[in-house]
C-alpha cells in the first residue's frame, strides 16, 4: 500500500475518532441533570424573575392629571387644549376644595388662575404650575401672547431605548456565556490520569489526547451556544423583551464570551493535583463575582465598582460583554466593539496557552 493511501486512511480514522468522541461527549453532557438545570432552566427562571420584578419598576408613563378649575378662570379654556389634564369645572372655591380634600383631583385652580394643592412636591403639580406660568406670561405680553402654544407639553414624551432593565438581561447572557467553564473543567480533568481512571486508560491507549480535547472543546462551545439561543428565543418571543437590534454583532460578542469562558475552564481544569469539585467551586465563585460586578444583581453595585475600581470594571470580561451588548443594541454605538472582541480574544489565547503548558508539563511516575 502506497504512502498516500496510508495517509488518507489515517486521516479517515482520525476523523471517525473525532466524530465518535463528539457524539459520546455530547450524549454524556446532555444526560447530566446539573447541565439541564444550570445551563438551560436556571437562566430562563432568572430571566422570568427579571421580567416580572423589574419591568414595572423601570416603566414610567405620563397620564392625564385630574384637576379642578373654576369656570371663571382663564385656565378653564387653556387646560383642555394641552391634552395633559382631565379638567373638572367647578362653580366656586368650596366645590374645588372639596374635590381636592377627597383626593379626586391633584390640584385646584381658582378664578384668579392661582394653584391650590395639598402638596407642592411631585411631577404633577410641577406640570400644572408650568402651564399656569405660561398663562401668566401671556397676560403680561398682551397681543404677543398669540404666539404662545399651550398645546406644547412641558413633559416631552418620546420612545427611549436606553432602558435600565436591559442591563440585567445583558448581564444574564454574559453569565450564561461563561457557563461553558464547567464543561471545560470536567473535560480537562477527565484526561488527567492522576485525577481520573478514564484519563489513565486514555494515556495508555492509542487514542490521542488531542482528539479528545478538540472534540470536548467543540461540544462545550456548541452546547453553550444552543443554550444561549434557547434563552434568546424565550426572552424575545415568550417574555416579549426586545434586546438585540444588532443580531450579527451581538452574536459575535456572545461567541467570543463563550470562547473566553471555555478557555478559562480549560486553564482551571489543567491545574495539577486539584480535584474537580474544588475547581468547580472556584469557577462558581469567579462567575458569581464577575457577574455581580457586571450588574446582574444590582445596577447600583455596578456604578460603585466603576467609581472605586475603574480598571477592574473596564477589564472584567462580563462587564465588557454587558457594556458592549448594551451599547450596540440600545445606543447604536459600535465604538467599543473592537476593544471588546480584542480583549476577550486575548483572554482566550492566554488561558488556552496556559492550559496547553500545564497539560504538556504533567509527568506521572505511575498510573
Amino acid at each position: 500500500m502506497s504512502s498516500s493511501h496510508l495517509q488518507e486512511r489515517s486521516c479517515v480514522i482520525k476523523m471517525k475518532d473525532l466524530f465518535r468522541s463528539i457524539y459520546y461527549l455530547a450524549k454524556s453532557i446532555l444526560r447530566d441533570k446539573s447541565f439541564t438545570f444550570w445551563v438551560l432552566l436556571f437562566p430562563a427562571l432568572l430571566a422570568t424573575f427579571f421580567h416580572v420584578a423589574l419591568t414595572s419598576a423601570f416603566s414610567f408613563q405620563v397620564e392625564t392629571i385630574p384637576v379642578a378649575v373654576q369656570k371663571e378662570s382663564f385656565a378653564a379654556y387653556v387646560f383642555p387644549e394641552t391634552g395633559l389634564f382631565d379638567t373638572r369645572l367647578v362653580e366656586n372655591d368650596q366645590e374645588g376644595q372639596d374635590l381636592l380634600k377627597n383626593k379626586k383631583v391633584e390640584a385646584y385652580v381658582n378664578k384668579d388662575s392661582e394653584l391650590v394643592v395639598t402638596s407642592l412636591s411631585g411631577v404633577k403639580p410641577s406640570i400644572v404650575r408650568s402651564i399656569l406660568s405660561q398663562m401668566e406670561q401671556a397676560t403680561a405680553l398682551g397681543d404677543a401672547a398669540n404666539y404662545l402654544d399651550f398645546s406644547v407639553s412641558p413633559v416631552q414624551q418620546e420612545e427611549q431605548k436606553t432602558e435600565p432593565i436591559a442591563v440585567y438581561f445583558y448581564s444574564l447572557f454574559a453569565m450564561v456565556c461563561f457557563y461553558s467553564m464547567f464543561g471545560a473543567i470536567s473535560s480537562c480533568t477527565v484526561i488527567q490520569p492522576n485525577l481520573s481512571t478514564l484519563g489513565a486508560r486514555l494515556t495508555s491507549s492509542p487514542f490521542k489526547k488531542s482528539t479528545f480535547i478538540l472534540s470536548s472543546f467543540f461540544v462545550n462551545m456548541s452546547l453553550t451556544m444552543i443554550a444561549i439561543l434557547l434563552l434568546y428565543i424565550y426572552v424575545v418571543y415568550f417574555l416579549k423583551v426586545q434586546l438585540f437590534s444588532n443580531p450579527l454583532e451581538s452574536l459575535l460578542l456572545i461567541f467570543m464570551g463563550n470562547l473566553c469562558g471555555t478557555a478559562l475552564g480549560y486553564a482551571l481544569g489543567a491545574i495539577k493535583k486539584i480535584k474537580e469539585p474544588t475547581k468547580v467551586i472556584f469557577a462558581v465563585l469567579l462567575t458569581n463575582v464577575l457577574s455581580f460586578a457586571a450588574g446582574l444583581m444590582s445596577i447600583q453595585v455596578r456604578f460603585l465598582i466603576y467609581k472605586h475600581a475603574p480598571l477592574f470594571s473596564k477589564f472584567n470580561p462580563m462587564s465588557i460583554l454587558t457594556d458592549t451588548l448594551y451599547q450596540i443594541n440600545n445606543l447604536t454605538n459600535s465604538s467599543n466593539l473592537v476593544f471588546a472582541i480584542s480583549t476577550l480574544g486575548a483572554y482566550s489565547i492566554l488561558a488556552l496557552g496556559l492550559a496547553t503548558l500545564l497539560l504538556r508539563r504533567n509527568q506521572y511516575d505511575s498510573l
